[in-house]
């Protein structure tokens, strides 16, 4: 047995300290040492060594030991006055803090509770700064005996009144102690009792850490006191803002110590939130309104964290029952600060232009610049909004705005608008496009401001095309953020130069400048009035043509989702065309796509081209195919073409024999091993999605092409992304065209392929555990088929058998969409068991499917998911008729369910009865479920098990 000794101890911890060699050895003594008995007279001993990392071992080991021992009472006491005696003795804080933490642990097991030890005359035999410390760690030490430290709360509450002096600020000790214990809930008025909250207001004034100590009691404080504060709370709140104001001087630069600033805003920000109408109202020497003055003071400096903390309380005095004229110099200064604030540091690129910015244009947007600092002053500039009159706050912003600024002055400005023109402008109104007259008159005050606006719209549309690429940013924001503004019958010549201004901006060098000008043509094309003005034919074919030009620039191709997002809004202004103008504006938009592709293609055959080549190829395609994807996406809304056609189907005979092209040319680079271009394929399936929802009318013959397409693609490729899909765009041919003449034999002759190829696939073991999206896929098309043609299910024997087997095996897994697909697919198969192709393979998978669907019930479905379960339950035990009770309850039997004899006897008989009862039914396998599962709350209302038993 291994004895330790103070002296083996001892030399111990210097090895492991000072001779690496010995480290390990060291290691494993002194873990031996800290489980045993030895540690208390041991650890005692080590305390008087000379050397510091002794001394806080032995601490350390003391505390330790003193959370995982249970002492006899007597043991307890003795070891508890020797804690006391050895933190009087303690020189080093460390040592300090952990024999503190040791005694309040061993307290924690007193009888008489942990604040016996504070009662001691070993205590009171302390220093004043050991008796906080430890009053201090006893909320830490004893964190699951709150409430037997509540009742001590005053105790300890004058014993840190009777340590602190109305002129000196609060020592750390006392403040730390006032911290710990504020989780019982200290408040405003416990603190004023006596000198703490002064000295704690003073602390404030003192460099970190206390005065960051401070600064989290005091606002700890007043979160525990009344929201809004009571008539007995507003006079120490009254103080505690005066006190504020006047530690101000202290607390700012140049004077002020590291950290006072910021505890001086968090205090006085939280006060002034708590109470704005009164903080208004205090006037301190010859400011009248003296914490509003020390808060801009404040929000003045080059401090993100300040403005951060401050926020808040602008906000809530903006919105204070207080005459905000009286406020008016103030929230005037505040605009202008902010104003200074959100310009862009000094050494910003000066043209925005000799950077690489597709490189670091998202690190950019997660500088603490746009992250922090941009983000809180947007929140002040909608508190100003609040508290400055509109026409006032906006001849502000725009009077900064002239050929001498700088370009950072007239980015914080454009900004300023951006952040305020949701507060400035009327709210939209919605209406219909083509209702432009209806537009109702301004106020005489919106209309002051408007004539501002007019102003700054048209210096922003005059910015030159090589100006800094953030400049250009906020000001496109801030056209987007002006498109309701826009919609007024007297604007249409600025809407018309924003939206040339926007369009030339889709062909700039940097791409975030593209992005966002994008969005604010969207966001422009997204306004029922200006879609009125735009959509007039000169405009609009100088619209389209610009957008069209854009699509095909290399600079625009690079970037994805400035094409996606300008050929979106160009198709909402294309589909509001009478019937006469659509198929040009069609034709010019899809044109330059088709010549594109129709270009790229045949490239795919050269056999010169190697993989990087080919791969280079396939990417350059993949961008106008889904451009021609999103168009079909939009001409659901389009009015019919003069001949009576759909607009989908015009779209579709123009890029069929591209798309027809594109598709042969990708499975040609399938089979020479470079790969299967899903996106492509995807985007193509979307095509075909697109225009098979315009209706029957829409595509007639061309069903044929599509099936026959996604066919082809299906037999390239069906586990994949392209795959889905392929089975969505078939799954939308069976809904629509499935039952007519023209289009059924070709889908079942699909359908077939499909489930030999696909449906085969997934019966592979383990396959359906790897591609769980395409199982749910390929189950929405059986469903679809079994609602609108059932006769493609039904044609055929194995094609049934393959469906049941399919359900069987993802009714056996608890993914939610793929179990609640399965229990719909079963139930709207079982409605058709008069089949003669269902009942035989019914009477051999019966049991099967009611086994998978019991251990669904008792263990596996999500709640929600138990009354489609049970809906499918109830439709396969139908089906089985004579049958039900012998396969149910060898399902029962075959499972194991989780429930006695009796109940699994009564459930049987239940079932039966209740067959023909659609929502008891429903009910008593929900409480079945949770019978099985032991689970409370059930998914009913209430739950009584002896009613089920009934």
């Amino acid at each position: 047995m291994t004895e330790f000794g103070q002296e083996a101890v001892h030399a111990a911890v210097m090895a492991l300290y000072h001779e690496p060699s010995r480290a390990g050895e060291a290691n494993a003594y002194l873990l031996a040492f800290q489980n045993c008995d030895s540690v208390w007279n041991v650890g005692m001993g080590l305390l008087s060594s000379p050397q510091p990392e002794v001394a806080l071992f032995a601490a350390c080991c003391l505390h330790q030991k003193a959370k995982s021992s249970v002492l006899p009472a007597d043991q307890l006491h003795h070891q508890c006055e020797a804690l006391l005696r050895a933190i009087g003795q303690a020189t080093q804080p460390a040592v300090r803090a952990q024999l503190c933490l040791a005694a309040a642990a061993l307290g924690s097991s007193l009888e008489a509770g942990v604040m016996a030890l504070a009662r001691s005359a070993s205590f009171a035999a302390l220093p004043p700064q050991a008796q906080v410390e430890l009053i201090g760690t006893l909320p830490q030490a004893c964190p699951q005996h709150h409430e037997r430290l509540r009742p001590a709360m005053r105790e300890v509450m004058a014993l840190l009144q009777h340590h602190s002096r109305p002129d000196a600020p609060a020592q750390l000790a006392v403040a730390s102690c006032c911290k710990s214990w504020s989780v019982l809930g200290f408040d405003l008025h416990d603190l004023s009792s006596g000198p703490l909250l002064t000295a704690l207001t003073l602390g404030l004034r003192c460099p970190a850490p206390l005065c960051e100590v401070c600064s989290e009691v005091l606002c700890e404080a007043m979160e525990v006191s009344t929201y809004p504060p009571s008539d007995s709370m507003t006079p120490t709140l009254q103080k505690l803002i005066v006190d504020l104001v006047q530690s101000a001087p202290h607390c700012l630069p140049p004077v002020a110590p590291e950290g006072t600033s910021l505890a001086l805003a968090t205090v006085l920000g939280a006060a002034v939130s708590v109470a704005p109408e009164m903080a208004a109202g205090i006037s301190v020497g010859e400011a009248a309104s003296a914490p509003a003055e020390i808060m801009l003071r404040l929000s003045s400096l080059p401090n993100t964290q300040l403005m951060e903390e401050l926020a808040p309380a602008w906000g809530k005095l903006a919105d204070a029952d207080v005459p905000q004229s009286n406020l008016g110099t103030i929230w005037r200064s505040l605009a202008d600060a902010t104003l200074r604030q959100a310009m862009y540091p000094e050494d910003s690129d000066a043209g925005g232009r000799e950077i690489d910015w597709e490189s670091i244009s998202s690190a950019v947007e997660e500088s603490d610049f746009v992250r922090l600092r941009r983000l809180t002053i947007f929140e002040l500039w909608q508190s100003i909004a609040l508290a400055v009159p509109a026409v006032e706050l906006v001849s502000a912003i725009a009077g900064t705005l002239n050929e001498a600024s700088a370009w950072r002055q007239i980015e914080a400005a454009l900004f300023a608008l951006q952040c305020i023109t949701p507060a400035i402008l009327p709210p939209p109104t919605r209406i219909r496009p083509g209702l432009a007259s209806s537009t109702p008159p301004e106020t005489i005050e919106q209309a002051a401001v408007s004539s501002v606006l007019n102003g700054v719209v048209s210096g922003v549309v005059a910015l030159p095309a090589h100006s800094h690429g953030s400049l250009l940013c906020t000001a496109l924001r801030v056209l987007g953020c002006l498109a309701p503004w826009f919609g007024h019958p007297s604007r249409i010549e600025l809407l018309q130069q924003s939206t040339h201004f926007m369009l030339a901006a889709l062909a700039d060098e940097v791409a975030e400048v593209r992005i966002n000008a994008a969005d604010a043509f969207a966001t422009v094309c997204s306004q029922s009035r200006c879609v009125d003005t735009l959509t007039t034919p000169q405009l609009l074919s100088s619209v389209s043509i610009a957008v069209i030009s854009s699509l095909d620039s290399p600079r625009c191709m690079a970037t994805p989702k400035v094409s996606q997002t300008a050929l979106s809004a160009l198709m909402r202004l294309i589909v509001h065309l009478p019937g006469s103008h659509l198929a040009p504006a069609l034709d010019a938009v899809c044109t330059p796509l088709i010549s594109k592709l129709g270009r790229l293609s045949p490239q795919l055959h050269d056999a010169s081209n190697g993989p990087e080549v080919i791969s280079a190829i396939l990417k350059e395609i993949e961008g106008p195919v889904k451009l021609l994807e999103c168009i079909m996406r939009y001409l659901d809304a389009a009015p019919l073409l003069p001949n009576g056609r759909h607009a989908s189907l015009h779209v579709l005979q123009v890029c069929w024999p591209t798309l027809e092209m594109v598709r042969q040319a990708c499975v040609n680079t399938k089979a020479k091993g470079f790969g299967f271009p899903e996106a492509i394929a995807t985007a193509l399936c979307e095509v075909y999605t697109a225009a098979s929802r315009s209706g029957r009318s829409a595509l007639g013959a061309s069903v044929g092409q599509i099936l026959s397409a996604i066919k082809g693609i299906l037999a390239t490729e069906f586990h994949g992304d392209s795959a889905r899909s392929a089975l969505l765009a078939f799954a939308t041919i069976v809904e629509v065209f499935g039952n007519t003449k023209a289009a059924q034999h070709e889908c079942c002759q699909l359908f077939a392929d499909v489930s030999a190829s696909v449906g085969a696939w997934l019966l592979v073991p383990g396959q359906i555990d790897e591609a769980q999206e395409l199982a749910v896929s390929y189950l929405d098309l059986l469903y679809r088929s079994a609602i609108f043609c059932p006769q493609l299910i039904f044609s055929d024997p194995s094609i049934v058998k393959g469906a049941l087997e399919l359900l069987a095996l993802s009714l056996r897994h608890s993914e939610r969409e793929l179990l609640r697909t399965a229990c719909s697919v079963l139930a709207r198969v079982a409605c058709h068991h008069q089949s003669l192709q269902l009942a035989p393979h019914l009477a051999t998978l019966a049991q099967p499917l009611l086994s998978a669907l019991l251990t669904a019930i008792s263990s596996d479905a999500p709640l929600e998911i138990l009354p489609r379960v049970a809906e499918a339950l109830r439709a396969v035990l139908q089906c089985c008729s004579s049958s039900a009770q012998m396969w149910l309850a060898g399902a029962l039997l075959a499972e194991r369910v989780r429930a006695d004899e009796s109940m699994k006897q009564r459930f049987v008989q239940l079932a039966l009865q209740k067959l023909n009862d659609e929502n008891s039914f429903r009910a008593m396998v929900c409480d079945f479920a949770v019978i099985c599962r032991a689970a409370v709350p059930p998914p009913r209302e209430a739950l009584n098990t002896a009613d089920f038993l009934l």
